[in-house]
């Protein structure tokens, strides 16, 4: 699997950007991400750019609802330098994602929420960014 990964990245990353931006969110790429390997395609994929665009599209698995895709999501956040870039790039996510959301089931959030607090996610910051998930909305911090 990871050779076959690696070829097709090698083939996306040599697409004019029209066509790699289009390749990251096919349903074929999404479908390998939904069954858990994203960490494969950001490891074979060597353009920054392309890199993190595969990286906000395979957490898009957050905005799932299940415990599974948001396991998925997280995972490629986890591959950011640190708990507050991971933060701020889940906070973006959460405020512009344009796909469809389904709201976290129980398992989901407390995944998520358990997930923030390890990055350093204060209670407040936690449940703004659980509200974006759950209703695509951009709260207001206070």
């Amino acid at each position: 699997l990871k050779g076959h990964v690696r070829w097709m990245a090698e083939k996306v990353e040599a697409m004019p950007e029209e066509q790699w931006r289009d390749a990251v969110h096919s349903s074929r790429i999404s479908s390998n991400t939904t069954q858990g390997h994203a960490n494969l395609w950001l490891e074979s994929l060597r353009d920054p750019t392309k890199k993190e665009a595969f990286r906000d599209a395979a957490a898009g698995g957050i905005f799932y609802g299940h415990q599974n895709s948001v396991e998925v999501g997280l995972k490629a956040l986890d591959g950011l330098p640190d708990g507050p870039a991971r933060i701020e790039r889940l906070e973006a996510l959460s405020q512009n994602f344009s796909g469809i959301r389904i709201p976290p089931n129980a398992d989901a959030e407390k995944l998520l929420r358990e997930k923030l607090q390890q990055w350093g996610a204060d209670p407040q910051r936690t449940d703004a960014i659980i509200e974006n998930v759950r209703q695509g909305r951009p709260q207001t911090q206070q």
